[in-house]
């Protein structure tokens, strides 16, 4: 089981097919005991299409 902050990649299904996109872990260990699932953000270097902070 990933931990809150490992970077792993996960296949993301697009228009084309599948993209592997790296991602982190922000689901914390308490969460992952307590449930089947994982909560990830995705990473990215395009910041130029930002338009918020939280973006």
């Amino acid at each position: 089981m990933p931990k809150p902050g490992d970077v792993v990649t996960v296949d993301f299904a697009g228009a084309t097919g599948l993209k592997r996109r790296p991602v982190v872990v922000v689901s914390s260990g308490q969460y992952h005991r307590e449930r089947p699932d994982v909560i990830v953000a995705v990473l990215t270097t395009n910041v130029a299409a930002a338009t918020a902070a939280s973006d």
